[in-house]
């Protein structure tokens, strides 16, 4: 599977060629210092724009939730479902903390 490239007005972007398993939001953050190169989790508006090609069935995404960059305080994060849409609430600190889908991105 080859790696997407986004280029809109307002983006650029290049979507990794494959998911990572699924994992928390902290796990994911962790994951992304490990990997460096400047892959990251992408922001909201980047997963639009990931989930506007998973609608026209590009990129073999999942139909499951997937992490966004978006948290704070380390309590909560937001998923965008790959079946509705949607955005969600995630509590991180809870127990067990919830485990979703990552597909990082970097600026080119």
């Amino acid at each position: 599977m080859c790696k997407s490239y986004v280029l809109t007005e307002n983006l650029s972007f290049e979507i990794a060629a494959n998911d990572l398993q699924e994992m928390t939001w902290n796990e994911a953050r962790a994951y992304t210092l490990i990997v460096g190169e400047r892959w990251r989790l992408p922001t909201m508006e980047e997963l639009d724009e990931m989930y506007r090609l998973h609608a026209k069935a590009v990129g073999g995404f999942q139909f499951k939730n997937y992490w966004s960059s978006k948290g704070y305080n380390d309590l909560r994060s937001f998923a965008k479902s790959f079946s509705t849409g949607i955005y969600s609430e995630g509590v991180t600190n809870n127990t067990p903390a919830p485990k979703c889908l990552v597909r990082l991105v970097r600026n080119f």
